[in-house]
């Protein structure tokens, strides 16, 4: 009995190898939003940071820029508004900022303003804020929210307009 000839299978493209990213490149780009924040200067993506300025970043400006991040008002109360964000994010940052922290080790000292600000009190309490919020579901609807519940109801209104062509 002959042989069939048999079709190969197609071959999967093989993806382009991704660009290894440092740490220092991933959680720059996050104390670089925070310090231009701070200082309202748009630092460019190879910018060191001098040791002193870092020493310098206090928990209160911490707060005020996630809370801007979050809540787009720094002056937001964390326990009675919507968050527009989940902790996740907000966890990243403060990992981020610590990683170029002078004294990343030290918890923060509030009497001599020494230490890892990242761990301090009120940058805890504003991460403890948001999952309370994220655990009873009291997150507000962000772009992206809205932009997928906006694709679904397109989608149900096109299969809806659709429908009346193949009714009998």
């Amino acid at each position: 009995m002959p042989r069939r000839a048999t079709r190969a299978a197609p071959r999967k493209r093989k993806r382009a190898p991704r660009k290894k990213i440092s740490k220092k490149e991933s959680y720059g780009r996050y104390l670089r939003k925070f310090m231009s924040y701070r200082d309202g200067v748009a630092y460019p993506p190879n910018h060191e940071f001098p040791p002193a300025a870092l020493a310098a970043i206090t928990p209160e400006e911490i707060v005020r820029w996630m809370k801007y991040r979050v809540y787009q008002d720094p002056d937001a109360d964390h326990d009675i508004d919507k968050p527009t964000l989940r902790s996740k994010p907000v966890l990243y940052w403060k990992k981020s900022i610590s990683f170029f922290v002078p004294n990343k080790r030290m918890e923060w000292n509030e009497l001599s303003n020494v230490g890892n600000p990242t761990k301090s009190e009120a940058v805890n309490e504003l991460i403890r804020a948001i999952k309370r919020m994220e655990a009873a579901r009291l997150l507000s609807l962000t772009y992206s929210m809205i932009g997928c519940i906006f694709s679904v109801c397109s989608s149900f209104l096109c299969l809806l307009a659709l429908s009346k062509y193949f009714q009998s």
